[in-house]
């Protein structure tokens, strides 16, 4: 992590360095910026050929390196007399362009067909716009609008050299960066921007904050060492973004649950939420501490205004990590535990700031992977410098607390593949609580409201905030159903900002009859609306995070006795273990579901059977207060590691 923080500081001093390849970026972005090399090359030999001169030896060097860069090796047998040979022609006039390109690209390329092909095709689709005059950016703003990022990259890394004193050219190269999740280079283009313009240097400043985020360094709080003494063995501090009773969502609810398991197990927890909460969302009247069912809930407020929307990240992450050390000398806990925060790791570098300050030890609970969430657009999340730098970061925050845990099996295992100790990594599943949860008949009232009736329903409960909860696939299979001339109802529960695209998509294909938005409901009320559900479906599409994150949802649904059909992902499997507890069909894939939904419905007995399975599953290995015993395990091996730690001998 030093060594990559090293490049970033270096390049942000450089300021105009904005074509690196670091050797951390994967195999395809190392093949773009090597076209991207050659069509520079092919555009400095056209204008050297207009002008009837010859390509210079820096020139020839490029392509050397390039190939190098290509292959990632030197040129192997038989190719330095044939580059040689293109050289000389090069030089003697014979050869000029793109044809001297598309001859490097031939030379090496030439023992790996596919290879050669796929970098040939990529640069004829680049090259028409490179090899056009070169007056202005609406080529490049053409690309972008049309999503095409790398292409858009290429074609304006080589018209840089031109454009590069031009401000307004800057920031459309910026904004190519910001796609590609290279921010790096952002930032570099940021201080150029600044340079030109000559403003206040605010934005380079932001762009720096989220960079030093990135890059392996976390807040540092002054002043010498403060050896914590806990006032016990069974107090702990939660670090946590959000909590009730100002927000109800999937993150407040198992973490309030959990805290209730804790005391039930004879823990003291006692809840941090981060720097800025509640006025984050709105909330004005806030109170220092305050209780929440028996469990002390500690705001840090440092008065109006959201400190997210007008620091630095790494400002903020300093004030915040100053105030939670002021709750932590006031609490004086044993333990120091602390859940993703917005982007995963941030409440983690907290943490780290205190268990450095300190010597407490510290927990890291890993709730789901947020690496890929830097960007609305799917094509691009797994790739690209954030997306790298967001892992590295979540590993060494892994690294260096005393104790890991995540949500089940699958979010496990891909840990371990990534690099986690198993020995300090553990499990404390989702699950419901079978006190508030009782099967029982459709509320006929209800019913009547949403126009649902004795009606058959398949349905969900979840919040459209995001595309992989794929509510669309069941409107589809709504239309699939209702073509077989099924009457039915489609009964969608949760609110947000993906509810209209969800509502459209009814109105599209012709079943916004069939398919009922219920709205968001407040937790009180959500088992009458599970009531209306004869079977319970998570639509999760195959995205990162649903392929391993554990939903909570499923669980209510078996604590009341419901079927349940999930997609046919790793974290989904696990829970429903088809078909023992509920049967599958392949995400995305509308007509199977309809098929696995219709078959449930006429088939009451094995509907019937799959949630007796369920119900006893959740009722002997998944109610919220069996995690009391596993948290106090885990805290308990967490301060044997820390104490090994201070005290190696």
């Amino acid at each position: 992590m030093s060594r990559i923080f090293r490049e970033v500081e270096e390049a942000a001093q450089a300021g105009d360095r904005v074509d690196q390849a670091p050797d951390y970026l994967p195999l395809a972005e190392q093949l773009n910026l090597a076209l991207e090399q050659l069509l520079v090359f092919h555009d400095e030999v056209g204008r050297l050929a207009k002008a009837g001169q010859r390509a210079s030896e820096a020139s020839l060097e490029a392509i050397g390196a390039a190939e190098t860069l290509i292959t990632g090796r030197p040129p192997g047998p038989g190719r330095p007399e044939r580059l040689a040979s293109a050289r000389q022609r090069l030089r003697s006039g014979t050869l000029t362009g793109l044809a001297f390109v598309r001859t490097v690209l031939w030379i090496v390329f030439k023992s790996e067909r596919a290879a050669r092909m796929e970098a040939l095709a990529k640069l004829r689709a680049s090259v028409p716009a490179v090899s056009s005059p070169l007056s202005g950016e609406k080529p490049v703003r053409d690309l972008v609008a049309r999503g095409e990022h790398d292409r858009a990259y290429v074609l304006a890394r080589a018209l840089l050299p031109r454009h590069g004193g031009n401000k307004h050219y800057l920031a459309l190269f910026r904004q190519v960066q910001i796609k590609r999740g290279a921010v790096t280079s952002v930032l570099a283009t940021t201080r150029r921007i600044e340079k030109l313009e000559h403003t206040s240097p605010v934005a380079v400043r932001r762009i720096e904050g989220r960079v030093r985020e990135l890059s392996g360094w976390y807040p540092r709080i002054p002043g010498p060492r403060v050896w914590i003494e806990p006032v016990d063995n069974e107090t702990i501090m939660h670090l946590v973004k959000e909590s009730r009773p100002y927000l109800s969502s999937g993150f407040t609810s198992r973490s309030h649950r959990n805290f209730l398991a804790e005391k039930a197990a004879g823990l003291n927890p006692v809840v941090v939420t981060e720097l800025g909460f509640p006025r984050s969302i709105g909330v004005t009247d806030v109170e220092a501490v305050g209780d929440v069912d028996g469990i002390e809930h500690r705001v840090l407020d440092l008065g109006p205004g959201t400190m997210q929307d007008v620091l630095p990240v790494d400002v903020w992450l300093e004030e915040f990590a100053q105030a939670a050390f002021r709750a932590v000398q006031e609490i004086r806990p044993a333990v120091i535990h602390v859940s993703s925060g917005r982007r995963g790791y941030e409440t983690a570098l907290v943490g780290l700031a205190l268990q450095e300050k300190t010597g407490l030890p510290l927990v890291y609970e890993v709730r789901s992977f947020f690496e890929a969430n830097w960007t609305s657009e799917p094509r691009w999340e797994a790739t690209g410098e954030t997306f790298l730098r967001r892992l590295a970061v979540e590993r060494m925050c892994m690294e260096r607390a005393d104790a890991v845990i995540t949500l089940g099996v699958a979010m496990r295992d891909e840990l371990v593949s990534r690099g986690a100790d198993p020995s300090r990594l553990h499990v404390v599943p989702n699950g419901a609580d079978i006190a508030d949860f009782h099967a029982t008949a459709r509320s006929a009232v209800l019913a009547a409201d949403l126009g649902i009736g004795e009606l058959p329903t398949f349905g969900y409960v979840s919040n459209m905030d995001h595309y992989r909860e794929s509510q669309e696939t069941m409107v589809r299979a709504a239309r699939v159903l209702r073509d077989e001339g099924r009457d039915f109802r489609c009964v969608l529960v949760g609110g947000g900002p993906r509810a209209e695209i969800v509502r459209a998509t009814a109105e599209r294909l012709g079943v916004a009859g069939q398919v009922v938005l219920a709205g968001p409901v407040d937790h009180t009320l959500v088992p009458d609306y599970y009531g209306l559900i004869d079977v319970f479906v998570v639509p999760r599409i195959d995205e990162r995070a649903a392929r391993y994150v554990t939903p909570l949802k499923p669980f209510e649904a078996m604590a009341l006795a419901k079927p349940v059909v999930v997609s046919n992902l790793p974290a989904l499997r696990e829970i429903v273990n088809p078909p023992t507890r509920g049967l599958t069909f392949e995400p995305g894939d509308h007509h199977g579901l309809a098929s696995v939904v219709a078959r449930l419905w006429d088939d009451p007995e094995l509907a019937e059977s799959l949630g007796r399975a369920g119900l006893e599953w959740v009722t002997t290995e998944r109610q919220w207060a069996m995690n009391g015993p596993r948290y106090r395990r885990i805290f308990e091996a967490a301060r044997i590691s820390a104490h090994d730690r201070k005290d190696p001998a």
